[in-house]
């Protein structure tokens, strides 16, 4: 991926008992995302019926040879399939399969298959240009973006309370090209892959409001905003990649006629501060979500002939709203003595509920919710602040949510839900020096994705990460 920016920024300061500043502005953004895939797979297997096509090249042994294979280096892991465990079925394994480097090398080595064999190889398979490259896969995505805004800051008291705030809009022209390969089918039946160029243009208009009301300064604060935001499509997304399996005949691609989705977000918020590091807050939101991305399912006749079940991003017609509560708060526990006194708690939870949005369950028939939200999340922490030491220790939480509503086999993909712990720590050894250590994920938390509880599509996690380092400054 490469970037190139332009940005330039004017502020005017008029003599006004009002109107406080006045800012305009113009950014230019030209960002290329490439990726050019190229994937090779050795196949060892006693099965005559399984042959050598595409990227996967198929290496013919005894049965015995596959299961020594199996039984040497293959493990199960500590992730269960099901919570459920059995199933009523005992005896089975109940965990993920586990293979190693070990079972990697030790198929090569049956199959014959040594480093120098790599994916710049000649591919002898037909139909696949004598390439390993993934041609359908591999995409070039261009974004043209130029910005200009007007932002306005004012102050003046309403009913006898001081209120100050930000109007402004801002105008976005975006132009893209997307590059990939197609395939076509020759006379002789065999596949070609040329070169196919798609462009596309849209422009969008994004006004905003920004309001602080101090009802009393610096211990009671109400704010009210509203505002247009809009999330472009990710390059992937705008890219021609297809992919096709003939098992299943099912299938993926993107869409380079995209556009990015629209929301109109409103929220309206009190803060009550009542110490130096103590605080509570309450907002209510509601987001207008329109022109919303999300996966559909479709039937597509290849140059195979074949019919596949292509699932691909388009922009959704509903209106979706999203509305919610937020609550927060932190306390210090200042009144404490030394060294005690640097201990605090913090955290947050929201709730929240859509409405509008039209997805329907493959399998049961049931409204989806919305793709991404969670109906509640929280995160809660405890730190511990001195001239020395930071440290912080949270916990983030959130409910189940729908990655998308038409996957694999056109089934809504869900992941179930997630909490993670993490912790950091600064020590100061000097004004200048400071030294830190930071844990992500401790309890080693997993990515569960499933269609249902009981038909689960994969288990991921990060595993934790520690990093250690030195800061310096001036």
């Amino acid at each position: 991926a490469s970037e190139s920016d332009v940005k330039l920024d004017a502020e005017y300061r008029p003599d006004s008992p009002w109107l406080t500043a006045v800012k305009f502005g113009f950014e230019g953004h030209d960002t290329q995302t490439v990726q050019d895939f190229w994937s090779r797979v050795t196949t060892l297997t006693s099965a005559s019926s399984v042959k050598s096509s595409g990227k996967t090249l198929v290496y013919y042994t005894d049965q015995a040879s596959v299961a020594n294979i199996v039984d040497t280096y293959s493990g199960t892991n500590k992730e269960p399939f099901f919570s459920g465990g059995d199933l009523g079925y005992s005896g089975g394994i109940l965990h993920w399969n586990d293979n190693g480097l070990a079972t990697w090398q030790a198929i090569l080595d049956a199959a014959g298959v040594t480093d120098g064999d790599s994916v710049d190889a000649a591919n002898p398979n037909a139909n696949t240009g004598g390439s390993y490259r993934q041609w359908t896969s591999n995409f070039d995505v261009r974004e043209k973006t130029t910005a200009f805004y007007l932002q306005a800051s004012f102050a003046w008291p309403v009913f006898g309370v001081p209120m100050s705030g930000v109007i402004g809009d801002r105008v976005i022209k975006t132009d893209t090209t997307s590059t990939g390969f197609g395939q076509t089918t020759n006379a002789d039946k065999s596949l070609s892959f040329p070169v196919v160029s798609q462009d596309g243009s849209y422009s969008n208009d994004l006004p905003s409001l920004n309001l602080k009301f101090d009802f009393l300064p610096r211990k009671l604060i109400g704010r009210f905003s509203i505002g247009k935001v809009m999330a472009r499509p990710a390059p992937s997304q705008l890219s021609f990649a297809q992919t096709l399996d003939v098992v299943g005949l099912k299938g993926s691609q993107g869409n380079p006629n995209l556009k990015p989705y629209l929301a109109t977000n409103t929220d309206l918020g009190i803060e009550s501060y009542f110490s130096k590091d103590g605080f509570v807050s309450a907002a209510l939101f509601e987001k207008d979500i329109s022109r919303f991305i999300i996966n559909t399912t479709i039937p597509y006749l290849a140059n195979d002939g074949q019919t596949y079940s292509l699932t691909l991003p388009v922009n959704g017609t509903d209106r979706v709203k999203v509305s919610g509560l937020e609550l927060g708060g932190q306390y210090a526990f200042s009144m404490l003595p030394a060294p005690f006194d640097g201990f605090g708690v913090l955290g947050n939870v929201t709730l929240q509920k859509d409405r509008g949005f039209k997805g329907t369950n493959l399998l049961t028939g049931e409204l989806l919710p919305y793709p991404g939200l969670s109906r509640t999340s929280y995160n809660a922490g405890v730190y511990y602040e001195d001239a020395r030491i930071s440290a912080r220790l949270s916990y983030n939480w959130r409910s189940r949510w729908l990655i998308t509503a038409s996957g694999r086999g056109g089934l809504p993909e869900y992941n179930d839900a997630f909490g993670t712990m993490d912790m950091s720590v600064d020590y100061n050894l000097t004004k200048q020096v400071t030294v830190f250590v930071d844990g992500v994920n401790l309890t080693n938390a997993a990515y569960i994705q499933e269609n249902d509880p009981l038909r689960r599509l994969s288990n991921e996690t990060d595993g934790l990460k520690v990093f250690f380092g030195v800061r310096f400054r001036n």
